[in-house]
């Protein structure tokens, strides 16, 4: 997930977004399966949709059988959660803004996104998070400007694990979600090594997006399996053949995103490891697409195929 450039847009919907407790109720698809019945979204892949058209983009991802949603910024929790819940939808996860924890707002605004206001710290974002009953509380994304060497990695750890504690004291888990800059090789060891052995187990969990691990030239089962006892939430996401291996998220091709089971990953193999793991929860999350209402539905129906 990138960080997402017109928040300020969305928040100007909570009004209208109010509408959509009204929709009708409509036929969900069924599994027994535990991870396709409890089907999540990011809601950052229909970021845009959500803001042009809120009560049609509701209604598809009730109709595409989504069970839960994950914000991209926890901001978003008092305008959305009574909207969801009158849905059948919970909200188990939410991301936050980066700098509430590193500090390094200008970063953040270099991208057109606007600070929040002074009084929206990382302690009022994690009380609001336990106050809406969400479960994980996700650090999203380090900026470029932000990543350096193995002792840079040692620090967020650090501060990774002072969060924990907070979130840990209000009842909910502090997670990391990784892209593919953290795998990458770094004298003999990696960003994610690191700040998975430098993390407390008990204060910081992570979300590993599969879509990424792949980007860095690894299995996705094979990693999940490797770190089954740090790994709780997973994003799905597939990868278009020929995309590009790269340490370098941002130089990804939009046609890189595929919907799940579009692409050349293989998800019956990873929701097997992720089943061996005991994973939590599990996240379809398309960072780019042409049609994100048609795509989330592709999405669901494939992983519903699925035996």
């Amino acid at each position: 997930m990138q960080e997402f450039t017109t928040r300020r847009d969305f928040l100007k919907q909570a009004s209208f977004l109010a509408a959509t407790s009204v929709l009708p109720i409509n036929s969900v698809f069924h599994t027994t399966d535990g991870f396709i019945d409890q089907l999540g979204l990011q809601l950052y892949t229909v970021r845009d949709v959500l803001v042009e058209k809120p009560q049609e983009t509701m209604q598809a991802i009730r109709n595409a059988g989504y069970q839960q949603v994950e914000l991209f910024d926890g901001q978003l929790l008092p305008q959305l959660h009574s909207v969801l819940k009158s849905l059948g939808i919970a909200i188990n996860s939410t991301h936050f803004l980066s700098p509430l924890l590193t500090g390094n707002w200008e970063l953040l605004e270099a991208t057109g996104v606007r600070r929040p206001p002074a009084n929206y710290t990382l302690q009022v974002a994690i009380d609001q998070a336990a106050e809406y009953e969400v479960s994980y509380f996700i650090f999203p994304f380090l900026y470029p400007g932000e990543r350096g060497g193995i002792d840079a990695y040692k620090t967020l750890a650090e501060q990774l694990n002072q969060t924990g504690e907070l979130c840990k004291k209000v009842g909910i888990q502090l997670g990391y979600h990784n892209h593919s800059f953290e795998l990458q090789p770094m004298d003999g060891s990696s960003p994610m090594e690191v700040l998975m052995s430098e993390t407390d187990p008990a204060l910081v969990c992570f979300e590993l997006d599969v879509f990424w691990v792949s980007v860095a030239g690894h299995n996705p089962a094979e990693y999940i399996r490797k770190y089954a006892n740090r790994i709780e939430l997973l994003h799905l996401k597939d990868k278009k053949e020929n995309a590009p291996q790269t340490y370098r998220a941002i130089t990804m091709p939009p046609e890189s995103f595929q919907p799940v089971g579009s692409g050349v990953l293989n998800f019956t193999e990873i929701l097997q490891a992720a089943q061996e793991a005991q994973i939590k929860h599990v996240f379809v999350e398309q960072d780019a697409s042409d049609n994100p209402l048609g795509d989330i539905k592709k999405s669901s129906e494939y992983l519903r195929s699925l035996k």
